[in-house]
């Protein structure tokens, strides 16, 4: 069993060739302790020798391999985890909640009745909701992660990556849903037609079909977020104070 201040030198040795960041350098230092330990079971030999061996193995050339090796895999392990998220956050009963949304949008004449009048305030409180689910639990978040005393994470950047694919697609869905008041009428209504020669859907049914989508993926990137925090959090609680 290695001791904390033999723990302290790996970390030290850790800190001469280490990598920018905290998680990486985690998953390397468990790298560099699993092959002391096994070297002090396997050759029956103290904590110095296997220290020296384990230098001897993994110079700066060696461990900058193992740095780029240990990234790689991260990056991987996050971006499958938050794929995997994703997916499993739209199970059957949401799917038939998105599906049943789209109907109602389409067909319902009752909710087109009473919203079509006051359509552009829709649009502005769904864009308020969405904008208030994307920004304020990122700075609530930030009051938690003191990123000014710790190294980054590489799975916190992962999940930056996420965040930001997120919010360009919901800001392409409410520049869809915009764009009928930025150019005229007639302009709007041909492009539309064109896909919709039978006009079984008016245009209003596909601004209410993108305010469903909008709604969901938003719900959808917000429930990964969290969950995604709350891994690298576990995984990793050191980096937060």
């Amino acid at each position: 069993m290695i001791t904390d201040e033999q723990l302290l030198k790996i970390d030290s040795y850790c800190d001469e060739f280490g990598s920018q960041y905290l998680d990486v350098k985690e998953e390397v230092q468990d790298h560099l302790i699993s092959f002391v330990e096994n070297e002090i079971e396997e050759n029956v030999i103290d904590f110095e020798h296997a220290y020296k061996k384990m230098k001897e193995v993994f110079p700066k050339e060696e461990f900058n391999m193992i740095i780029k090796s240990k990234k790689i895999c991260l990056e991987k392990k996050y971006t499958k985890l938050i794929e995997n998220e994703f997916l499993t956050f739209f199970n059957p009963p949401k799917i038939f909640l998105t599906i049943g949304l789209i109907l109602t949008a389409c067909f319902f004449p009752l909710i087109k009745t009473i919203i079509h009048k006051d359509f552009q305030v829709i649009i502005l409180i769904a864009f308020l909701i969405t904008l208030y689910v994307i920004i304020y639990p990122r700075l609530k978040r930030l009051q938690s992660f003191n990123d000014s005393k710790k190294k980054p994470l590489l799975s916190v950047k992962v999940k930056s990556r996420y965040e930001i694919f997120v919010r360009i697609v919901i800001i392409l869905l409410h520049l869809s849903n915009t764009i009928r008041f930025f150019i005229s009428d007639f302009s709007a209504i041909y492009l539309f037609k064109s896909f919709n020669p039978e006009n079984k859907l008016t245009y209003f049914n596909l601004m209410l079909i993108l305010v469903v989508l909008t709604f969901m993926f938003g719900w959808a990137s917000v429930v990964v977020r969290d969950k995604m925090y709350e891994k690298i959090r576990n995984d990793y609680p050191s980096a937060f104070a």
